[in-house]
């Protein structure tokens, strides 16, 4: 809700935008807006409702969600186009959490090397993202960002990218789950606040090709911080988290 409001009310200054999509906006605003009160309805803040009540709100969710992603999609498609050049009609978005690629839209397409996909970063906080994180399917993917003055995609180095792959469990069903690689590729791309970056994600290699996995280890990492598992004992799990800005370590424990 507050990301498709800041898009439209930032489109809304533009001479560019057409009648029917300011339409499709409001629409879409209003909808969202008349669920989020009935949400705050005493039913649905405690859970007092019956069962039949609670589905009922989830449907009027669904339904408002849907129609305003529509209108969310279609605006990001007139800016990428006023910026780029580029035409990026009937834009997806991940699903649920964004946890594994299976959750995204490049799921559903059979990627062959040499094979491309376009990446809308919208930040609507007030403060600029210095990193991007996409999920994929699977470690090698050349990344470019679109620079405005030179007009075309230029490619970032390989210091600016970073992909962490590892074996994660999806459910496919009750009781049933399968075992996917998590990769989650990490840009250096700064998006300024309110504004919009556009990546392209090109494969390198087959998705169907074996790659080695990456080794086991006792610690995990982002591009900011560094936590690993230091070992057990009868007082319980000890971790340390390494912040890389400020260069200092803390150690905790769970018991």
């Amino acid at each position: 809700l507050h990301a498709s409001a800041q898009l439209y009310s930032v489109t809304s200054l533009s001479e560019e935008i057409t009648p029917d999509l300011k339409s499709i906006q409001l629409d879409g605003m209003a909808q969202m807006l008349d669920v989020m009160g009935v949400y705050q309805h005493h039913d649905a803040v405690a859970g007092t409702g019956k069962q039949a009540v609670a589905e009922d709100y989830s449907r009027l969710l669904a339904m408002a969600t849907a129609t305003n992603n529509e209108a969310y999609s279609e605006t990001l498609s007139q800016v990428v186009q006023q910026q780029t050049g580029l035409e990026a009609k009937n834009l997806q978005e991940c699903y649920k959490f964004n946890s594994t690629f299976v959750d995204c839209p490049v799921n559903s397409y059979d990627m062959a090397e040499g094979d491309a996909m376009t990446v809308v970063v919208h930040n609507p906080s007030s403060i600029a993202y210095e990193f991007v994180q996409v999920a994929i399917p699977k470690k090698k993917f050349k990344v470019s960002l679109f620079f405005e003055g030179a007009a075309k995609f230029v490619t970032l180095d390989e210091d600016s990218v970073d992909i962490h792959c590892h074996e994660d469990a999806i459910f496919t069903g009750y009781r049933n789950q399968t075992t996917v690689p998590n990769c989650q590729l990490f840009a250096k791309v700064e998006v300024p606040s309110r504004q919009v970056k556009v990546l392209q994600l090109q494969l390198v290699g087959n998705l169907d090709q074996a790659e080695p996995q990456d080794m086991a280890s006792d610690s995990i990492e982002s591009p900011k911080s560094k936590l690993t598992f230091l070992g057990s004992d009868e007082e319980g799990l000890s971790f340390s988290m390494f912040n890389k800005e400020t260069e200092t370590e803390n150690k905790f424990q769970f018991s």
